[in-house]
């Protein structure tokens, strides 16, 4: 977010973003395999910013990253602070699987497996800030 959105790329110290009320999921009778699950809270203070500039590129990381996620499951709280600046907070529910294997030693291996690629893997749109309109850039 700090290198798509210019208000935090200029002010990278004004975005905060945390992990909350994680757990551990998974079926533990077959495998050892799991996922960690929580809900990440994003915090920017005082954004000045259109909220299309903060949102777009969040949407974007969210489609290459959380696959599963539905748009509604995205929360913001917004406090005005003037006429010009706001404090934002997002939340939304984010999830990594981990794969455990064994090995012929009986060592255990983790990976974390990446999410599908999308087909506009590379492309990033952006807001153009005269005309209003998202565009592609590579």
């Amino acid at each position: 977010l700090i290198d798509r959105v210019p208000g935090l790329k200029n002010n990278p110290d004004s975005i905060h973003i945390f992990a909350d009320e994680g757990q551990i999921q998974g079926d533990f009778d077959s495998s050892l395999s799991f996922s960690y699950v929580w809900q990440t809270t994003v915090i920017c203070e005082e954004f000045s910013g259109h909220a299309d500039e903060l949102f777009l590129p969040l949407i974007i990381w969210l489609q290459k990253n959380q696959r599963d996620l539905k748009r509604d499951d995205i929360r913001f709280l917004l406090d005005p602070l003037d006429n010009d600046r706001a404090d934002i907070r997002i939340t939304f529910p984010t999830d990594q699987r981990v794969i455990v294997t064994t090995d012929d030693q009986g060592n255990h291996n983790t990976t974390h497996p990446d999410e599908p690629v999308p087909e506009w893997e590379g492309s990033f749109p952006t807001l153009n800030e005269t005309t209003g309109q998202d565009e592609f850039n590579g």
